[in-house]
């Protein structure tokens, strides 16, 4: 990875421009998953759906995902990070299209497998292009990888407060095709389009990574912990979606308020997830961003839910909204340093800098982030059948703080460790001979210079592009012709 930082505002207008790009295609995504849910349940009663099946439509979305995301982080070297991505719309933007003509379809047994079928193949793409989205991510933003991981989770949560709002008012004015033909057609003649023009050209590919590196980074200490962090904290928003309303119809509101305290915990999340973004790139050690986060989310859990440990909370409705707003920003400041932090330890842990590992990462993500989604509805619902919301949230609370804790005391430990390995290392470096302590920058350029050696001619300046996948539009190697001269000497 490159070693100079940029700040992400000095960025030039093409790379912004590619950003645009990748958040209009996760704002998009969020909102095709969201945008069923004010209109769909009653669709799918009148065609002989029950309401347990009309769940599972909205299960096997992230259920999809979690299958096939990492499938695509093996083979995604193997096709190009563009490609896949591309496909992936085209297929989502085609699936969200034939969704919305299911209205034809007859009732009963037909309707239900075409509505799973479809929403699959929807999920099949999302699960393409979202994972070659963050594997892209890495390869072009390489300084500025939580920056930009947290302006890509705003327009997630903006795709998550405004899906079900447009599905409503599409559905008034359409019926049930219209929403999915208008995100369809967006994605068909607008995302695509777009992307296709901007993103770079990946024109080599390269050995796909085995799928065993997966698994071998899981049983990473560090790596585990993190990836458990995301499966938690997708689980508690998700996990809110089939128990908030039953809780809050004690308070006697109409559809439109309970809309708008739905939306709380969507716009805190978007508003505080570039912050947390720029914050983590500044910091060396995101894990106590994380831990913070975790933390942050549990205390909000058991005032949300007025915890039996909590007798003396007042059971106002103000309190459950500053709740949802607290548990927005804490899920954001908990799940967005997880994505440079996986990162950061792979490279750790032996594994190359190259786009095989970062679309191994990627996948990685996204399957983690995918299981929490499809964990959280089901086990929010059936605990609030079995112990109540006030229990559950208790219950739920324990497991955040647990999850922090253990992180706490693997990073005191992880300190400990360097602190006492120090000293030997700066007695190492005292007995080692300076030629051997130079760095990767210097034995890249001593490669060079030999090669310049045995084939002739030799560059008067070499830079490294900042991917040696993409095209020459901006980021190809630079050289200029030369002769070799003279003697060679490097310098340390």
């Amino acid at each position: 990875m490159m070693t100079e930082t940029r700040l992400f505002f000095s960025m030039d207008s093409r790379a912004k421009l590619m950003l645009l790009g990748l958040a209009i295609v996760d704002f998009t995504t969020y909102l095709s998953m969201s945008i069923i849910a004010p209109f769909f349940p009653k669709t799918a009663n009148e065609k002989g759906m029950s309401n347990t099946m009309s769940g599972f439509v909205f299960s096997v979305y992230s259920l999809v995902m979690f299958l096939f995301c990492p499938v695509f982080g093996v083979i995604l070297p193997k096709f190009g990070p563009k490609f896949v991505f591309l496909s992936g719309m085209f297929v989502s933007g085609c699936c969200s299209i034939l969704f919305g003509f299911l209205e034809y379809a007859k009732s009963g047994v037909t309707f239900s497998v075409l509505c799973f079928v479809v929403r699959s193949f929807s999920a099949l793409g999302a699960a393409a292009y979202t994972t070659a989205t963050y594997a892209m991510v890495i390869d072009i933003f390489p300084d500025n990888i939580g920056t930009v991981f947290g302006v890509l989770e705003t327009f997630v949560g903006l795709g998550m407060m405004v899906g079900p709002a447009l599905g409503g008012a599409l559905y008034q004015v359409g019926g049930f095709i219209l929403p999915f033909v208008v995100v369809g057609a967006f994605i068909i003649c607008i995302c695509l389009p777009l992307n296709a023009y901007i993103l770079p050209a990946y024109e080599e590919k390269v050995n796909m990574a085995p799928p065993l590196d997966m698994l071998r980074l899981l049983r990473t200490p560090s790596i585990f912990l993190v990836s458990l962090s995301i499966v938690m904290s997708a689980a508690i928003w998700a996990l809110l979606d089939p128990i908030l309303e039953p809780y809050l119809r004690d308070y006697g509101l109409g559809p439109q308020y309970l809309g708008l305290i739905f939306m709380v915990i969507a716009t805190s999340y978007a508003f505080f997830s570039p912050i947390w973004g720029a914050v983590a790139d500044k910091m060396e050690n995101t894990k106590l961003l994380i831990i913070a986060g975790l933390v942050l989310m549990a205390l909000a859990m058991l005032v949300l839910g007025g915890s039996p440990l909590l007798p003396f909370l007042p059971d106002d409705l103000w309190l459950i909204i500053v709740c949802l707003a607290v548990l927005g920003m804490a899920n954001s400041l908990a799940l967005i340093p997880t994505f440079e932090n996986l990162l950061n330890e792979s490279e750790n842990s032996g594994l190359s800098d190259e786009i095989s590992t970062y679309a191994l990462l990627a996948g990685l993500w996204a399957t983690l982030y995918s299981l929490g989604e499809f964990i959280g509805p089901s086990v929010g619902g059936a605990l609030y059948e079995y112990v109540g919301f006030a229990c559950e949230t208790t219950i739920v609370a324990a497991a955040l703080l647990l999850m922090a804790i253990v992180m706490s005391i693997y990073c005191v430990c992880e300190w400990w460790c360097k602190r006492k390995s120090r000293p030997r290392d700066l007695e190492s470096t005292e007995k080692t001979p300076l030629l051997q302590n130079s760095n990767r920058r210097t034995d890249i350029a001593v490669r060079n210079v030999s090669n310049c050696i045995e084939n002739g001619p030799v560059p008067d300046s070499i830079s490294r592009s900042k991917s040696p996948f993409l095209s020459d539009n901006g980021y190809s190697v630079s050289k200029a012709s030369g002769e070799l001269r003279g003697s060679i000497v490097v310098s340390t």
